[in-house]
């Protein structure tokens, strides 16, 4: 599998709104779409946990090609609180120590650029 990369979260976005999905990105595939300049091995989402919206992200996300479970789709369905993304179309994980510094740094330049 590739690396998940910038264009990864704008493609499943693209998805997400072709779907009528209501969601937000946070962790660092959030930070990406702001300009982070890293990668992340994962996609985390917080979404608006009506039946229809969940039903139209399960939909959207097998379209993209995650690899859910029958449990993980009903974990989703019924309005999950916060879903993290691994088993899809890209590497999970192997980023992530070597990732930290250069996160915090550029969250303390979005911080100055804030101000």
């Amino acid at each position: 599998m590739p690396a998940f990369e910038f264009h990864n979260p704008k493609e499943l976005g693209t998805r997400l709104d072709q779907h009528g999905v209501k969601y937000l990105f946070f962790g660092t595939s959030g930070a990406i779409l702001l300009g982070y300049s890293d990668t992340t091995p994962d996609v985390d989402l917080y979404v608006d946990k009506q039946r229809d919206n969940c039903e139209k992200l399960v939909q959207a996300l097998l379209e993209f090609h995650f690899r859910l479970t029958e449990s993980e789709q009903e974990e989703i369905r019924r309005g999950k609180y916060f879903i993290q993304l691994r088993n899809g179309p890209f590497d999970n994980r192997q980023k992530d120590r070597e990732s930290l510094p250069r996160l915090l740094s550029f969250r303390e330049c979005l911080r100055r650029q804030a101000k």
